[in-house]
């Protein structure tokens, strides 16, 4: 009789542990389908997650969702103690997918941004990379070559901070990302203008300029760019 009490407690943790998890796996799968439309809802959903409740894999997948909405949400974090912990079981220990991979390197690399280490955000942006080119997530793969743009530019190569940004247009394109493309083309104009070539900036932005309708963003960022190719084009005059 003991015995079969033993059993019936077992069976009774297991089914509670199963049903949290299901709880989880549906808060998980809530959370990353909010998280570019409503990023401060699924912050809240992962915030709400009971850590106590969760298996190794339920608090990796945690760690890379909460990350992702930190970022989203334009909270800049510079401890890697969250963000590692993806890396270290999706990357290190090789869970999961190359999409998993791809997005735990790069907001490891993000918040190795933050702290100011540029030479290991250039390493794990260019392995976040590698990882994406397996994958189809093109919007992604633009967003870890503006970083790597960012990088290059810091280290003032414009020559490959430019290759860089004129790839991640391609991707915006495919990924259909309007609004990332033409700032994209926006931050391009200023590699331009710190190669020379002023002209070519300036065309850039007056189109952008022309076709940004009643984008004020667009407009605004645009017209702010241009003091770069004008002041250049006025020194070498």
């Amino acid at each position: 009789m003991k015995h079969i009490k033993h059993i019936s407690l077992l069976l009774s943790v297991g089914f509670l542990l199963l049903a949290c998890s299901g709880h989880n796996n549906a808060a998980f799968d809530r959370a990353a389908s909010l998280m570019d439309s409503l990023p401060d809802s699924a912050l809240t959903i992962l915030n709400a997650i009971d850590t106590t409740r969760i298996d190794r894999d339920g608090k990796a997948r945690r760690a890379l969702l909460l990350s992702e909405a930190y970022y989203k949400n334009f909270i800049d974090v510079a401890d890697d103690s969250l963000a590692s912990v993806a890396y270290g079981y999706y990357v290190t220990e090789g869970h999961g997918s190359d999409s998993d991979r791809m997005l735990s390197a790069f907001l490891l690399a993000l918040v190795c941004d933050n702290a100011g280490d540029s030479f290991r955000t250039l390493d794990l942006a260019l392995e976040a990379e590698n990882f994406g080119r397996s994958t189809a997530d093109n919007y992604r793969l633009g967003l870890i070559l503006i970083l790597q743009s960012d990088l290059y530019k810091y280290l003032y190569n414009n020559r490959l901070a430019l290759d860089k940004i004129m790839e991640a247009e391609r991707y915006f394109q495919l990924a259909g990302k309007d609004r990332h493309l033409t700032f994209a083309n926006i931050d391009r104009t200023t590699l331009l203008s710190n190669m020379g070539k002023y002209i070519k900036s300036l065309n850039i932005l007056d189109s952008i300029q022309k076709t940004s309708g009643d984008n004020q963003d667009l407009r605004s960022s645009a017209r702010l760019a241009l003091i770069n190719p004008l002041i250049g084009l006025y020194i070498s005059a």
